[in-house]
């Protein structure tokens, strides 16, 4: 009973991968990048409700501006009202959010990263938050 009960909360946590800007193609972490590939396939056999992956920035020169745009900061806030877990990957990512909003979010390393430690870090947070 007790184990039933433990995976259904579990298996309610909804989150958002968030990155950088697109590195040209259509979808976020885009399973044809090192980046997506590594993320989906860490996520892909995790307990979770909802995934989204999406980028704080539209383009490279809105990302090295460091500032996040009004509409983001509203669709990151409607995530969250409707109990998506913010999921910000990488320093960038994590230093706008940090400095420009009031939002909580657990700040993950990128999965780009050529440090194994980096990638185990990643691998283990997403565990962890998924009860795995």
């Amino acid at each position: 009973m007790l184990q039933t009960t433990i995976r259904k909360c579990i298996e309610t946590v909804r989150i958002l991968l968030l990155g950088g800007h697109p590195k040209g193609f259509a979808t976020p972490f885009s399973p044809e990048t090192l980046s997506g590939k590594r993320l989906r396939g860490f996520v892909s056999g995790l307990h979770f409700q909802d995934v989204h992956f999406d980028d704080l920035w539209f383009d490279k020169l809105s990302e090295d501006g460091g500032r996040i745009s009004s509409q983001m900061e509203a669709f990151l806030k409607c995530r969250v009202q409707e109990g998506f877990v913010i999921l910000a990957l990488g320093k960038r990512v994590q230093c706008a959010l940090k400095n420009h909003t009031k939002l909580a979010f657990i700040a993950l390393p990128h999965p780009a990263t050529r440090r194994r430690t980096d990638l185990n870090k990643l691998k283990k947070g997403l565990k962890e938050l998924s009860g795995v």
